[in-house]
């Protein structure tokens, strides 16, 4: 298991700060993976979630393509 994480995210790779500061939620206390998406917050995976649909409905739509 440990090859398929480091295959997703190498672990030599940090970032400093916090990822939620009301939730005193570090980088470095996110797991590496796929574990690490249980860790994130859900307000955080709903601004990912918006994004992606802002992405594929408005600003990029696929019926612009053919």
């Amino acid at each position: 298991k440990q090859q398929v994480d480091a295959f997703f995210c190498p672990s030599h790779i940090t970032f400093d700060g916090y990822l939620s500061p009301s939730q005193n939620l570090k980088f470095s206390d996110v797991p590496t993976g796929v574990d690490g998406i249980r860790a994130i917050p859900t307000a955080g995976l709903l601004q990912i979630l918006f994004f992606f649909a802002l992405v594929e409905l408005a600003w990029m739509p696929a019926s612009d393509y053919s």
